[in-house]
C-alpha cells in the first residue's frame, strides 16, 4: 500500500477497528490546535497542514511573522468567493466551561463582499452528541487595513458540546487576512 497526502479532509468519526487502532486520541477535556502557528506545511500541495476545507489560503513568510517563520494568509478578489480554513478539534461542555482563545492578526485592504455576512472572521461552532449545532461564537468581522495585533478572548462552551470546528478566513469578503500563533486552552472551572 501506498499513501499519498493530496488534500487535508475530514471525516465522520472513525468507528469500529479504524477508531480502535487509533494511536492519537483527541482529548476533549484538554482542547488544543495544531499548526497554529503554520510552520508545517502539506508535502504534496504545500498548503498548512492539519487544516482542512481550505480555499485561497496560502502559507507566506516574512521576518514581520508574530511566532515563527510562516503565517497563513487569506486573498480574495472575486466578492462572494470562499477564502477559509477550518480545524476540528473535541471539547466536553460537561468538563471545560471555557476556552481562552488566542492569536495573531492582520489585514490588507479587507472590504466587505457582496453582503455584510458573511465577514472575515474567527468562528467556532460547537456541535452536541447527534452532531447538531450546539452554540457558535465569532471573534472578528475586520475591515480595513491593520498591521499585526494580538487578540484574546474567552469563549463560553456549551455544556451539551462534545466537538467544535474553528473557522478562519475572508468568507466572501475581499482583499487579504493574515493569522498566525493560533492558541487554544481550556480555562479552569
Amino acid at each position: 500500500m501506498e499513501v499519498e497526502t493530496v488534500r487535508p479532509t475530514f471525516f465522520v468519526p472513525m468507528t469500529g477497528r479504524a477508531e480502535d487502532a487509533r494511536r492519537v486520541l483527541p482529548d476533549a477535556a484538554n482542547p488544543r490546535i495544531d499548526n497554529g502557528d503554520f510552520e508545517e506545511a502539506a508535502a504534496a500541495t504545500g498548503e498548512p497542514a492539519l487544516w482542512y476545507y481550505q480555499r485561497q489560503v496560502e502559507l507566506a513568510s516574512g521576518a514581520d511573522a508574530p511566532s515563527g517563520e510562516r503565517y497563513a494568509r487569506f486573498a480574495n478578489s472575486d466578492p462572494g468567493r470562499a477564502s477559509q480554513a477550518l480545524q476540528a478539534f473535541g471539547v466536553d461542555g460537561r468538563k471545560v466551561r471555557q476556552l481562552r482563545l488566542s492569536f495573531y492578526v492582520a489585514g490588507e485592504q479587507i472590504f466587505p463582499g457582496e453582503s455584510l455576512w458573511p465577514a472575515p472572521m474567527f468562528h467556532v461552532t460547537f456541535y452536541d452528541q447527534a452532531r447538531e449545532v450546539a452554540g457558535e461564537q465569532v471573534v472578528g468581522r475586520w475591515q480595513g487595513t491593520f498591521a499585526w495585533r494580538k487578540q484574546t478572548v474567552t469563549l463560553a462552551v456549551p455544556p451539551d458540546a462534545r466537538e467544535a470546528v474553528m473557522a478562519i478566513g475572508l468568507f466572501g469578503a475581499v482583499g487579504k487576512l493574515s493569522f498566525d500563533r493560533i492558541e487554544l486552552s481550556a480555562l479552569p472551572p
